[in-house]
């Protein structure tokens, strides 16, 4: 099973770090179903990690997904990312 990510730089940059490498980068819910609907063409099961501000709004849609594909599981991730500090 694959897993890809959804979000922001500042959320997909922990992700990155852990080898999740299959992600866009968005903040645009209608740029995120795109990248979705392009998996759901290509892969037969996947886990998906979405930050909340794009899942809430494509969270109907989601469920569709789901409905056709049980083998898609989508996850809610409302991480802050990572906060980089400057060495003093």
């Amino acid at each position: 099973m694959k897993i890809f990510a959804i979000g922001d730089r500042e959320m997909l940059i922990g992700f990155w770090l852990s080898g999740i490498k299959q992600s866009l980068e968005t903040e645009d819910p209608s740029e995120a179903l795109r990248f979705i609907h392009g998996i759901e063409q290509r892969e037969k099961a996947c886990l998906m990690l979405i930050q909340s501000k794009i899942y809430h709004e494509i969270e109907e849609n989601l469920k569709e997904i789901q409905e056709r594909k049980a083998s898609f599981i989508f996850y809610e991730f409302s991480g802050g990312g990572l906060k980089w500090r400057k060495k003093k």
